[in-house]
């Protein structure tokens, strides 16, 4: 039996992909994501609440996210159980990296990134 993978289901459709996109949710303060496909997430920051950086902030979440191969490979290739919290934590941290790295005047901390508070 083969089992192909899709994007739709990488990103979203999988149980744990939309758990994570419902912790992403709480954690930058918007409304349940609700997608059902890649595109929905690409434009996600176009329905975001806030500023223009909060939006700019919310894409590089979506853009970060994305990068979950590793995760994908670890429960294939190695048996190991997927976790939410884990990936979480992951985006989190290189979302934030690539938030301040690219920002012009960035005085953004990691206290108001891990609580997505740093935005207006």
């Amino acid at each position: 039996m083969t089992f192909k993978v899709t994007s739709e289901h990488l990103f979203v459709a999988c149980h744990f992909k939309q758990i994570l996109w419902q912790n992403i949710a709480l954690w930058c303060r918007i409304p349940p994501i609700v997608a059902f496909d890649f595109k929905d997430l690409m434009n996600l920051y176009d329905f975001s609440p806030g500023s223009r950086n909060r939006k700019k902030a919310m894409h590089a979440v979506v853009l970060t996210t994305m990068c979950i191969w590793k995760t994908r490979n670890e429960v294939l290739f190695h048996n190991d159980r997927p976790n939410a919290f884990k990936v979480l934590e992951q985006v989190k941290a290189l979302g934030f990296m690539r938030v301040k790295s690219r920002a012009k005047e960035s005085v953004l901390t990691w206290k108001d990134w891990s609580s997505f508070s740093g935005f207006r």
